[in-house]
């Protein structure tokens, strides 16, 4: 097995208020899965299914496997080296070899799903911290949480510490996270001066829902049906049904606009660019649309929970006009926004954006693509498999924007293709120079913006 390699730890003193919440009555009938005598608790802290299919169940009587048939118990003191292990147990989390990190009230385990064998890390920090959370990253990385302190406050807030190193033995000092109401783990990347700097320099900044609203694209519930290529619309004759839509970010170049000419190049290409639209016009008995439609029947379609919901199953509800711009809500590099002078129409993948009465545009696409908007948007959103980032309709339209009146002359630059990351560096020093020196930042500035947003970036794309 690697050595484990720890880069950063934290600690969080959490000020809980619960309260209710009203919703609909809803029935479940739920049947248990193995006999209550195979548990040696009622109280199950989290449900985890490992890569093999295996359920996990941590317990404060030790770590539950269910195999789908029955449950194996690590957990007692007595019951062999191989098998022990701190009985109470707050999390789990498999890495890339397969290996079982178990999280316990009392440090951090490691299980070789192999052998059995379970081994506890020692490191002074963890020998004897309660770990509550655990990721686990493609490159070996190992990110654990610990509570190393419980305290009861008045003051409420989010509260942190940075711990250099797992051997440090230092006395914890808490220091308050400020002015974020609801933070993320991504905020522990940075140091308290590096976030307050960001809050500080952003007080000129308006929110993105400011200037636009946005509203998600269309929802088909079945695009590989309702939305096809072009031998498709010829085969079954559905040119009177056909709207032009794209339905991901893939294939689409990093630039300022879409234009007809862009889109009718992905038409051609082969890719799925027509969206079927049976609202507008009714459909033929014994024409090859109603054969269409029948091969839908065939797969189902007509069946799916979306699909018995509307009046009509092949009848797409809530088609929006094409809006003026689009954002596609996930990105790798760099976020994809555009304005859409193609006038087409996209899926939920992308928001539409509509800019509210006195605001331009092309002044905010322009001045959206510097480094202190694109460091929040890492911050805020959240990340997956492969470091895609993500960004919810909140999260977007929460993002800090200082408009910039868009320069004509500037056109052919932004329109460039970039795809590099040196490119898109390139590209933001010279945006930051025309965007944030307006806000009164400087060249040193601007810099630290960029080797920050670098550094939560880098940490998204090793995930």
């Amino acid at each position: 097995m690697k050595s484990i390699r720890i880069n950063s730890l934290f600690v969080l003193l959490l000020c809980t208020t619960i309260f209710s919440v009203g919703a609909k009555n809803y029935s479940f009938q739920f049947e248990p899965v193995v006999s209550q005598k195979s548990f040696p608790t009622n109280e199950i802290r989290k449900l985890y299914q490992d890569r093999d299919g295996y359920i996990w169940i941590p317990t404060y009587k030790g770590l539950l496997r269910y195999d789908g048939y029955t449950v194996s118990t690590y957990n007692m003191e007595g019951s062999g080296h191989k098998s022990f292990i701190n009985k109470y147990v707050n999390v789990v989390e498999e890495d890339y070899d397969h290996n079982l990190w178990i999280g316990t009230n009392n440090g951090l385990y490691v299980l070789n799903k192999i052998n059995g064998e379970i081994q506890k890390i020692e490191k002074t920090l963890l020998e004897t911290s309660a770990v509550e959370a655990i990721v686990t990253f493609s490159d070996g990385d190992i990110w654990v949480g610990l509570l190393v302190c419980r305290k009861q406050s008045v003051k409420r807030g989010v509260f942190f510490t940075t711990i250099p190193n797992a051997s440090s033995q230092n006395v914890v000092s808490l220091q308050q996270l400020q002015r974020v109401e609801e933070s993320k783990w991504s905020h522990y990347l940075l140091s308290a001066e590096e976030i307050d700097y960001l809050h500080r320099i952003s007080q000129d900044c308006f929110p993105l829902s400011k200037y636009l609203s946005s509203a998600p694209g269309v929802v088909t519930a079945a695009n590989s049906f309702f939305i096809v290529d072009d031998n498709t619309i010829q085969e079954y004759d559905l040119h009177d049904y056909a709207r032009p839509i794209v339905q991901r970010a893939t294939g689409l170049l990093q630039k300022f606009s879409l234009t007809k000419k862009e889109f009718n190049s992905l038409r051609r290409s082969g890719q799925p660019t027509n969206l079927l639209d049976f609202s507008k016009k009714s459909i033929p008995i014994l024409s090859k649309a109603q054969k269409y439609l029948e091969q839908g029947e065939l797969k189902q379609l007509d069946q799916r929970y979306k699909m018995l919901k509307r009046d009509k199953w092949y009848i797409i509800p809530n088609i929006p006009k094409p809006a003026e711009a689009f954002f596609f809500k996930r990105c790798h590099l760099l976020p994809k926004f555009m304005k859409n002078d193609a006038h087409i129409l996209t899926t939920d993948a992308a928001y539409g954006i509509h800019m509210k009465t006195g605001f331009s545009i092309n002044s905010l696409l322009f001045s959206f693509f510097n480094s202190l908007t694109l460091t929040w948007a890492e911050l805020n959103g959240r990340f997956y498999g492969g470091g895609v980032l993500e960004l919810t309709p909140s999260e977007f339209k929460s993002l800090p924007i200082y408009i910039t009146n868009f320069e004509e002359g500037r056109y052919s630059f932004f329109s460039f293709n970039i795809q590099s990351k040196e490119e898109i560096n390139d590209f933001l020093e010279t945006q930051d120079q025309m965007i944030l020196s307006k806000l009164g930042l400087s060249s040193e500035d601007q810099e630290k913006i960029r080797n920050i947003r670098e550094k939560l970036q880098k940490k998204r794309l090793r995930y």
